[in-house]
């Protein structure tokens, strides 16, 4: 009996005892913080990744076209613009991220925002950056690997397009109004309708 009434005391102490629940509560916190500057990474990871990938897009836009107006052979023109990309985002690292075939010269519609191909066109380039699973080279996470999310397949697309000013000749024309800028508009493709750069 006494063993019995010592017992329920010590259980009637631990029950009203809070020594200790301050740790408890931190361990919570401490979790909570984890989870969310995990998440803060990974977020911060997917948005480098896309940046890296519309810059090499711009890039290679914009070195594709200019090489195309002194290239009698498109795919020399694409050539030298996947030399810059191989530069910036190495294949070791980052896989093929922009292939010959993301690369279409073609024929830039202002008015209704839509891109034709057209090879042997000199006035416009749709080119196509890539990470994906079906590449090898997909984005990967860190804390959204828990939840599932191991790997992100990330696709970005640039249209550059020249201007050539009429009285004016074609090559001094060119060398002056191909340039970056950043406005962002619809571009409507044969295929699909995304939001891209594209850069006048």
């Amino acid at each position: 009996m006494t063993h019995t009434l010592s017992a329920f005391r010590r259980i009637r102490h631990f029950r009203k005892d809070e020594n200790g629940a301050i740790t408890i509560f931190g361990l919570f916190l401490f979790a909570a913080i984890v989870v969310v500057g995990g998440l803060a990474i990974d977020m911060h990871n997917l948005m480098t990744a896309r940046t890296q990938l519309q810059i090499s897009a711009d890039m290679t836009a914009h070195a594709a076209l200019y090489r195309r107006d002194y290239e009698t052979d498109p795919a020399k023109a694409k050539t030298q613009a996947l030399a810059l990309v191989q530069a910036s985002m190495p294949k070791a690292t980052y896989g093929n991220v922009i292939e010959a075939k993301d690369i279409t010269f073609g024929k830039w519609d202002p008015v209704s925002e839509k891109f034709t191909p057209s090879a042997n066109s000199r006035s416009a380039v749709h080119v196509y950056s890539t990470r994906l699973n079906s590449k090898s080279n997909p984005v990967s996470t860190f804390v959204l690997r828990v939840l599932g999310y191991v790997n992100y397949d990330m696709t970005v697309q640039s249209v550059f397009t020249t201007f050539r000013p009429p009285l004016v000749s074609a090559k001094a024309s060119f060398l002056t109004s191909v340039s970056m800028c950043s406005r962002t508009t619809p571009i409507r493709t044969a295929s699909a309708s995304t939001r891209t750069i594209m850069c006048l």
